[in-house]
């Protein structure tokens, strides 16, 4: 018996030890950090077919759960949602699993405002840099919308639909039936392959991270002697929340990082970006810059006249630089990788890499 005892010591020590490292493990991400998926090559190409029986699907993790649009502290969705990714050369696949008790969709006309009924929507940002983003929706009748915004509605942007995804692949498959109130449905489940090319962008480099989200629209049905009836309550949950009712702020969608290795074979850490809090920061002045022009017709070259909060000013510490002229004005910041610019269109840019 006492020979037990220096071996069960050893097993305390370490349990002690793995959770001190599962907690630093943890806490290498700030508690608003928005999620981060990473994206693996598939090894084979990938039909779209809404089938996701393939090997390589099975292989790709499913993201989190969707939650409410502005965070875990509004009510869960009484639906699930999840999405997860592959990539190839020529590729970019996303996959959406959306629970739902009765599908209904009506809506066949490409590029009408799919948003009206219930419809899962792909933001996608390469860059990050808020401006020339792609939006694409789609509905359970395999209806499509893709726009590009010139930037957010809030900063003046104006909605694109003349973009045409030429070479863009969508499926979708019912698990239940297509309007039918009679009858209960599983979910229905959207498979597609978004080109390259169809970006006008190269494919991804291993490491690289863009900035995307999904969201998913469902309004609230009732039945009424065997027919839908649309109420006036929508619901919007997404991958990472936005923290408002507001989809179109880039700069709180999450990371999407692509690896080099095949799915199933490796896998690789995320890497967390070292100058996300400044960004953030910087949009704060941005819209203390905006909320200053309102009142006083001229933009402000004194960080003083724009209130911030503790926690902002700490991060900037006297690491902000403002021009400013009456109608216009740019911020300057140097985080821990790189410089960084934010003009009075929202236009987020990197002015030299540390």
């Amino acid at each position: 018996m006492f020979r037990k005892k220096p071996f069960r010591k050893l097993i305390q020590l370490w349990i002690f030890i793995l959770c001190i490292s599962c907690t630093a493990q943890e806490s290498e991400y700030p508690s608003d950090y928005p999620k981060h998926y990473i994206c693996y090559q598939a090894n084979r190409l990938v039909k779209i077919d809404g089938d996701l029986n393939e090997p390589d699907w099975a292989l790709a993790k499913w993201s989190d759960d969707f939650e409410d649009i502005i965070g875990v502290e509004m009510n869960t969705p009484f639906y699930t949602t999840k999405t997860k990714m592959l990539w190839d050369e020529k590729h970019l696949y996303i996959a959406a699993e959306l629970e739902e008790e009765h599908i209904y969709s009506t809506i066949k006309k490409r590029d009408a405002q799919l948003y009206k009924e219930n419809a899962f929507e792909v933001f996608i940002d390469p860059d990050g840099d808020r401006h020339q983003y792609i939006e694409l929706e789609i509905n359970a009748q395999n209806t499509i919308w893709d726009l590009k915004m010139s930037r957010p509605y809030e900063d003046g942007g104006k909605a694109n639909s003349a973009l045409d995804m030429q070479y863009l692949q969508t499926a979708i498959k019912l698990v239940g039936s297509l309007n039918n109130a009679k009858d209960k449905d599983k979910k229905w489940i959207v498979e597609m392959a978004i080109a390259w090319k169809d970006l006008e962008m190269l494919k991804p480099i291993s490491g690289e991270q863009w900035r995307m989200n999904f969201a998913r629209v469902q309004w609230l049905y009732t039945v009424e002697e065997n027919m839908y009836k649309k109420q006036d309550e929508v619901h919007y949950w997404t991958w990472t929340p936005q923290k408002r009712l507001n989809m179109h702020l880039p700069e709180h969608w999450g990371f999407v990082q692509f690896s080099e290795h095949k799915v199933g074979k490796k896998e690789e850490p995320f890497k967390i970006d070292e100058d996300y809090n400044l960004k953030l920061v910087l949009m704060e002045v941005y819209e203390q810059q905006k909320k200053y022009f309102k009142k006083k017709k001229i933009f402000s070259n004194n960080i003083e006249d724009l209130p911030l909060s503790k926690k902002s000013k700490n991060v900037l510490k006297d690491k902000l630089k403002i021009s400013a002229t009456k109608n216009s004005f740019t911020l300057q910041a140097t985080g821990k990788k790189d410089t960084w610019q934010l003009n009075h269109l929202g236009h987020l840019t990197i002015v030299n890499s540390n």
